[in-house]
């Protein structure tokens, strides 16, 4: 009962405190946004998560295991709202008011629950980039599937890459991570400042990550004193604190 009555203060707290672009539950189809575990089901069931949900026996990161770990961050996202409403609970009697005081009872399972998805998700992430099938290889695969059982020995010779297929470059395997900003206090939101401090770890150990900040995609408005590029700004700043200059690498198309 107390779990259920959480989940409502979670959706009330996601009206008051928005966590996404994305409603979780007035979206165009809701067949392509999954549904919030209660709160607290992860720390109290995450043996039985991992098991029911094949994408965690992934050995790299394919577009399933993307998929989970932005799934798990709106996990955590939630229960940071649900946080942030029990800090600072309205001084009146509204249902909000009395769904912050049922989430200042259960504060430590939300912190649980927190650390749960930040757990799996930090499972997941530390998985290696899948490696692309190497051209030849799949020209050569393709080849013996559509060559006849009998075929001559002289027809066994496999022509020369092509000089197009040769000058192709790799996909770009690097793993992106999506910064969101509260305008209200115009920083990282927590959830956001956890994933720039993993992010950067994982730079300085040589793994290939590119940071994006919500909102602000190569088309957005960079002029100055824009949103974007007080962001942008930030972000930069925040990379050199670290050490991190390589803006392009690191930063992809953002000017």
């Amino acid at each position: 009962m107390r779990i259920a009555a959480l989940a409502l203060a979670a959706s009330l707290a996601l009206v008051h405190f928005p966590a996404a672009p994305l409603a979780q539950n007035l979206v165009a189809n809701p067949d392509l946004v999954r549904d919030l575990p209660p709160p607290g089901w992860l720390a109290d069931r995450r043996v039985d998560w991992i098991a029911h949900h094949p994408v965690y026996q992934s050995t790299c990161r394919t577009p399933d295991v993307a998929e989970e770990i932005e799934f798990l961050n709106r996990v955590v996202g939630r229960d940071e709202n649900l946080l942030v409403l029990a800090g600072n609970p309205p001084q009146d009697n509204s249902p909000l008011a009395r769904e912050a005081k049922l989430a200042q009872q259960e504060m430590d399972m939300l912190r649980n629950d927190i650390a749960a998805a930040d757990g799996l998700a930090a499972q997941l992430q530390a998985l290696p980039a899948c490696s692309p099938v190497p051209a030849a290889a799949a020209a050569r695969s393709t080849a013996a599937a559509a060559a006849p059982a009998t075929a001559p020995e002289t027809s066994t010779a496999t022509s020369p890459p092509t000089a197009a297929a040769a000058a192709r470059p790799a996909p770009d395997s690097a793993q992106t991570v999506t910064l969101r900003f509260d305008d209200k206090v115009f920083g990282l939101t927590p959830l956001s400042i956890r994933a720039f401090n993993k992010a950067v770890d994982a730079i300085h150990d040589g793994t290939d990550v590119r940071l994006a900040i919500d909102g602000c995609d190569a088309s957005a408005d960079f002029s100055k004193d824009s949103p974007c590029a007080k962001r942008l700004a930030s972000v930069k700043k925040l990379l050199a604190e670290q050490d991190i200059t390589n803006w392009k690498r690191v930063l992809g198309d953002h000017p």
